[in-house]
């Protein structure tokens, strides 16, 4: 198993897409982000996914994990 290169490649996986819809629901359920419709008067701030494969002591594949990382740009 490899960690994803592309988005298109995350969602074909059925490990991957578990993985992102559970980092969703986290993110829903504190509160901590809303999903807001492109072009709305609301401030977006992009974001991208980040994939880890997490492993037991033993070496075995424990989880998948995938978080959404929010892209902050400073304009000085």
């Amino acid at each position: 198993m490899s960690i994803p290169t592309f988005i298109s490649e995350a969602l074909a996986h059925l490990g991957w897409r578990q993985a992102m819809l559970y980092e969703l629901s986290i993110l829903h359920s504190n509160g901590t982000s809303e999903f807001v419709p492109y072009g709305s008067v609301e401030s977006i701030v992009a974001c991208r996914w980040g994939f880890a494969i997490k492993f037991g002591f033993d070496g075995t594949i424990d989880r998948l994990k995938a978080r959404l990382v929010a892209l902050v740009y400073i304009n000085f």
